[in-house]
């Protein structure tokens, strides 16, 4: 019955829903609320998992056309792959890019307002007294994790206290790249008060060489 009304309607009524991980806090509760929604409107929510790899995308999209869905919900690892969007379109897919926006491209888009959110947290934590604060966040190349360096640079400007770029760790967006980066921080001259980073899954890691390192640590850094 559901293949007779797919024809009849000229709609699959399937949705991708494409995503870096669902390891993530973030991602794992936004994946819920889509599938909840889809569901309301008679529609199924299929998973697909990236796991921050393009070609993994690419194959993904593949399918997805091939399955004639009726749209895509992505949080992309490819931002700068203009082209693979357009097919999408072209193919007769409806897109809707989540977190990860693509520069100079009207597609739609949904997003957290990372810049509002770190510019306050950064402003926050000086009033509070902490005056040395490093971020980690994801590749710059994701919109999400680009905002939220030039938010954490415009509220220090604002404080004037100046940009050491060693407080700035990028990472692969995962929680070893972030393991990584934590290490690095807490091997500085000074030690800072306050570790920012821009999801769940980056926490883990830098929360884990913390507590590692706790015993020979003179402060340990509270992590936002």
């Amino acid at each position: 019955h559901a293949t007779a009304r797919s024809l009849k309607k000229s709609k699959t009524m399937s949705i991708g829903v494409v995503l870096p991980n669902i390891t993530d806090a973030t991602f794992s509760q936004l994946f819920t609320g889509i599938e909840r929604t889809l569901s309301e409107k008679q529609y199924t929510a299929s998973l697909y998992i990236t796991s921050e790899i393009a070609a993994n995308e690419n194959k993904i999209f593949e399918q997805i056309r091939s399955q004639r869905m009726d749209g895509v919900i992505v949080a992309t690892c490819q931002p700068q792959n203009k082209k693979i969007f357009d097919e999408l379109l072209k193919a007769g897919i409806k897109l809707v890019l989540i977190e990860r926006n693509i520069e100079d491209k009207d597609y739609n888009f949904v997003g957290f307002n990372n810049y509002k959110v770190i510019h306050d947290t950064v402003c926050q934590l000086i009033s509070d007294g902490y005056k040395t604060i490093a971020i980690v966040t994801g590749p710059k190349e994701y919109s999400s994790e680009k905002m939220c360096i030039e938010s954490y640079s415009s509220a220090l400007k604002q404080h004037g206290i100046s940009l050491n770029n060693k407080l700035i760790e990028i990472t692969n967006f995962n929680k070893e790249s972030a393991f990584k980066a934590a290490f690095r921080l807490l091997q500085l001259g000074e030690v800072p008060e306050v570790i920012i980073t821009s999801s769940m899954q980056l926490a883990e890691g830098i929360m884990a060489v913390i507590n590692i390192c706790e015993v020979n640590l003179l402060r340990k850094p509270l992590v936002v």
